[in-house]
């Protein structure tokens, strides 16, 4: 990511104003209630306090794909490659947009008592600091390197000797899960949350495993893959009626 300006603003400005957003009526539902118990204004109170003021509910996903939209109208050169763009949403993903206690609510006087002015996310600067060093790294295994150190706070040592990765169509059958134990004990929610995930981003990254070759019909046999990352997204493609996907695979 270049440093130029566009319309004005930087690249490094224009992520941050996209994550440094008002996050009322974006996502974030809250719930409070309005005290006007000392009010002598008469028909039109001009003096009600805000009380109670809490997060109600989160709307992750839509805050974090309307992020992603965003972001690809103002870099589409940079979004249209797939393995990049699935790196944006686990910078996302890692942001903590779904926890409550990430958010303050902002009140202030207006003509009519007081009023919720803004919602802000704590951990904004934290997110976009993310992003704007994702852009600017050149190369896609890279950019995967980079993600799964956020997530995990290390890389494995398959990821740190890899030199490059590539986005392959795979079957669901040729996909394999190294650890039934964990997956066993999957977020419900989190898998259905990602039901639809599939069809807009590569689902994970995954090691080939096995060699090529044929069968006794000579029909080649392709690889099959292990799952490294993104076992939720695995899942929801598993329960889906599709008989491919696209994965990132490390080499």
């Amino acid at each position: 990511m270049k440093n130029k300006q566009v319309n004005n603003r930087t690249p490094q400005q224009i992520i941050h104003s996209l994550i440094n957003r008002n996050y009322n009526y974006y996502g974030v539902d809250i719930d409070y209630d309005r005290n006007s118990s000392n009010c002598s204004c008469g028909d039109y109170c001009r003096c009600s306090v805000i009380t109670n003021a809490k997060i109600n509910d989160i709307d992750e996903r839509y805050i974090k794909s309307g992020i992603i939209k965003d972001i690809c109208k103002e870099f589409k050169k940079e979004t249209q490659n797939e393995i990049f763009l699935y790196c944006v949403e686990r910078v996302l993903a890692c942001g903590k947009f779904g926890e409550k206690d990430y958010y303050d609510i902002n009140v202030s006087n207006g003509y009519y008592g007081e009023e919720i002015r803004s919602i802000d996310f704590q951990n904004a600067d934290a997110v976009s600091n993310n992003l704007i060093s994702l852009f600017k790294i050149k190369k896609p295994i890279d950019w995967v390197k980079f993600v799964l150190e956020i997530e995990y706070g290390f890389l494995l040592d398959d990821i740190k000797n890899s030199k490059k990765v590539i986005l392959i169509e795979a079957m669901k059958d040729n996909l394999i899960v190294p650890n039934e134990t964990y997956a066993t004990k999957l977020n419900k929610e989190k898998i259905q949350e990602y039901d639809d995930h599939h069809r807009n981003y590569p689902i994970g990254i995954y090691r080939a495993v096995g060699f090529e070759g044929m069968d006794k019909n000579r029909t080649i046999v392709p690889h099959k893959y292990n799952i490294m990352d993104g076992y939720h997204r695995h899942r929801a493609f598993k329960n889906s009626t599709d008989k491919t996907c696209k994965i990132i695979v490390v080499e």
